[in-house]
């Protein structure tokens, strides 16, 4: 037996309905505001009447206050901005904190993955990363390929790395033992 009413059986499920309606009423909101923009008359400032005089035209006439652009370009509407302080490590004295760098660690191109190995007065070792306080209340700013940037009491002071003076040793002795 066939269907003779192919539509009868098209239902929307419950949680269709809702966006189905939704969107049926948004279609039928634009279609009237259509036909109501394209019923409705011009404006009279839109309409041009054949006995109207023309526009006058403001190319030709002198302007009342000429725009001067270059005292415009002078006004700060949203502030100065001020050059940030481009400090380095070589320029930063060499701190007076009892701190040594040991070594830098480069994991990446990124500075997020630089670590600077910092001892302190009592000889404990840690890595530090950018932005962190070292011992001594100093903060660690940025950390360079020999040196690192401190930031201490808001002034800027370096912190070199320390140079080993060791001998080269012979193959399989200890620099640290001392031969007999």
């Amino acid at each position: 037996m066939t269907n003779l009413k192919p539509f009868a059986s098209f239902r929307l499920a419950p949680h269709h309905r809702l966006p189905a309606l939704a969107g049926l009423l948004a279609c039928a909101c634009l279609i009237a505001s259509a036909a109501s923009i394209l019923t409705s008359p011009a404006p009279d400032s839109l309409l041009v009447s054949a006995d109207a005089p023309p526009a006058p035209d403001t190319a030709s006439q002198p302007q009342e206050n000429p725009t001067d652009f270059q005292q415009i370009s002078q006004w700060h509407l949203l502030g100065e901005a001020s050059a940030p302080a481009t400090t380095s490590a070589d320029t930063a004295p060499e701190t007076q904190l009892q701190l040594q760098l040991l070594g830098i660690l480069k994991f990446s191109d990124n500075p997020a993955g630089t670590h600077a190995i910092i001892a302190a007065a009592d000889q404990t070792q840690k890595t530090y990363r950018t932005k962190e306080t070292l011992p001594g209340g100093a903060i660690l700013e940025r950390i360079e390929t020999s040196k690192a940037l401190l930031r201490v009491d808001n002034r800027y002071e370096s912190l070199s790395l320390r140079k080993f003076n060791a001998e080269l040793q012979p193959t399989g002795q200890n620099p640290s033992i001392p031969s007999q």
